[in-house]
């Protein structure tokens, strides 16, 4: 089956730790991607490092720029929050939000709100 025959199902395509290792700007090209998740060795230092801010956000513009959804990996404080929206990013994971969960742990957690 290819990718655009899941895609016709209705399945979601992510590319996940985008920005490093074998994820290629080519696969947005040939793909049928719906959303990139920003490698979170960018998310890490973004509050500190004009490089990585700079590659957030141009990822994050991209990613907007090609009607897809990004998510923001490693999101670990408030000012990595703050950054990543101010960018344009409006999804989000990280040990900010919670720390790795058991099913039960996540009813817990969902029954706080």
């Amino acid at each position: 089956m290819t990718f655009q025959q899941l895609k016709n199902l209705g399945v979601k395509i992510a590319i996940d730790d985008f920005g490093t290792t074998y994820s290629s700007l080519n696969y947005l090209k040939y793909l049928p991607v719906d959303t990139i998740k920003l490698d979170k060795t960018f998310i890490h230092d973004v509050d500190k490092s004009p490089i990585d801010r700079r590659i957030c956000k141009t990822i994050i513009q991209l990613g907007s720029d090609l009607d897809l959804n990004v998510v923001a990996e490693g999101v670990e404080c408030d000012q990595h929050l703050s950054i990543i929206q101010d960018f344009g990013c409006h999804i989000y994971q990280g040990y900010y939000f919670s720390k790795p969960l058991t099913l039960d742990g996540w009813k817990t957690y969902l029954e706080q709100f």
